[in-house]
């Protein structure tokens, strides 16, 4: 991850190869099987937008998924800050950015159906969802002040992508 970081001076051939490292770690931690009619079921079904909000007197109490292997934990919310870290090459930003696009909607998705909606409670095993929030949190922690910038654009992309599942602002918020 260290090749990666905006401050390293590596030569692009070797950031570009420890992208490609890391987009497979990132992407061998989170099940991307599974069955396509259920992932079209859980995203369309309109229970999820038109069904009455629930406020959670206790947020708790609340069942949330996670990953138990603290090690195993860290480990993957590094991959996933350094995945963040990857935007500051410009021979390589591009591929960057579309992979968090892509991986971000992916991830809101799954930790969606996993809080609303009829499959809340049904939860998966692997990585959970949420490891993400810390990757962003080491990015906007970090003393690299270039990496506000594409970890925030990751915050607007995973609230995006839950506000057009859901339904609105307040949904996501509960």
């Amino acid at each position: 991850m260290s090749a990666l970081k905006p401050s390293s001076n590596v030569d692009p051939y070797y950031k570009k190869t420890a992208w490609q490292f890391l987009k497979l770690y990132i992407t061998a931690g989170v099940k991307f099987e599974g069955d396509r009619f259920a992932i079209n079921k859980i995203t369309l079904d309109r229970s999820n937008t038109e069904s009455e909000i629930v406020h959670i007197p206790n947020i708790n109490n609340m069942a949330i998924y996670r990953y138990l292997d603290e090690t195993c934990r860290h480990t993957y919310a590094t991959a996933l800050s350094g995945m963040f870290y990857a935007t500051s090459s410009k021979e390589i930003k591009k591929d960057v950015y579309i992979f968090i696009v892509h991986f971000l909607r992916h991830l809101t998705m799954i930790g969606c159906a996993m809080q609303v909606g009829p499959y809340a409670g049904q939860y998966s095993t692997g990585m959970d969802p949420y490891v993400i929030f810390d990757g962003i949190g080491m990015c906007l922690a970090s003393e690299e002040k270039d990496m506000n910038r594409p970890a925030l654009f990751g915050v607007s992309v995973i609230m995006n992508c839950a506000i057009n599942i859901v339904g609105s602002n307040e949904r996501v918020i509960y």
